[in-house]
Formats: structure tokens, sequence, C-alpha cells
């Protein structure tokens, strides 16, 4: 067959690896339960809890992090982008991996992939206040 393409002359990309799909699952798991445990431990308020807005808080930086605003708190950081940005785990294969050559472009498309993800959900937040 003159039109068949000889399997020895096509380049081969490696796929992930099992152990590397466990890792990339793990990290995205892992980042999400710290986002968790790090807004449970937040004494940062909601800006619709502040005394601006009709709130028991008052303004304090997010960077402030041993002052209470005197709010519920548990508000920062937010949950929506970072949801989105754990999934910058999933470039990690295609970026980095000892396991064989991998296309580039595939990490860099989904590294922005999880960034647009991040920014839109962090944008639609911004919007609704």
């Amino acid at each position: 067959m003159i039109w068949a393409v000889r399997r020895d002359r096509v380049p081969t990309v490696a796929s992930p690896t099992r152990p590397e799909r466990l890792t990339v699952l793990g990290l995205i798991v892992l980042s999400l339960i710290a986002i968790n445990v790090i807004k449970a431990a937040s004494r940062t308020s909601c800006p619709w809890d502040w005394a601006d807005f009709g709130g028991p808080a008052a303004y304090v930086s997010h960077w402030d992090l041993f002052t209470g605003d005197g709010g519920r708190g548990r508000c920062f950081p937010g949950g929506h982008a970072s949801s989105g940005l754990a999934y910058l785990a999933l470039a990690l294969p295609w970026l980095w991996s000892p396991a064989g050559p991998r296309r580039k472009s595939t990490g860099v498309w989904w590294l922005l992939v999880a960034l647009g993800v991040g920014a839109i959900a962090g944008a639609a937040q911004t919007l609704r206040g």
C-alpha cells in the first residue's frame, strides 16, 4: 500500500503515565482542600458583611492575617477563583515530565485554560459584589 503510513516513521508522543495522572488528581484535590481549610481559618469577612454595606464588620486588609474585623470571617481567599486555578496541575505532565517527549503546546493550552477559568470565576465574583 503506497498511501499507508509506516508506524516506525510516525513520531509518538507519550501520554501521561498512570502515576502522573494520579499525581495531577492528587494535586487538584489537595489544592481544593487547602483552600477550604484556609477559608475556614480566615478572619476576613466578605464585603457585604462590612459596616459600609450594613453589616457588623469593619474593613481590615486581607493580608492582616491576625486582626479580626468583627464579622463572621471565612471569606478569603476567594473560593471561585481558587477552584478554577486548582486545575493548573493539569498542565504539569506536558510542561515538566521525565517520562518522555511531549508537546509543550498541550501543556501551555491546559495552563491557559486553567488561568482563564480562574480569571473568569474571579471576575464573576468581583462583578457580583
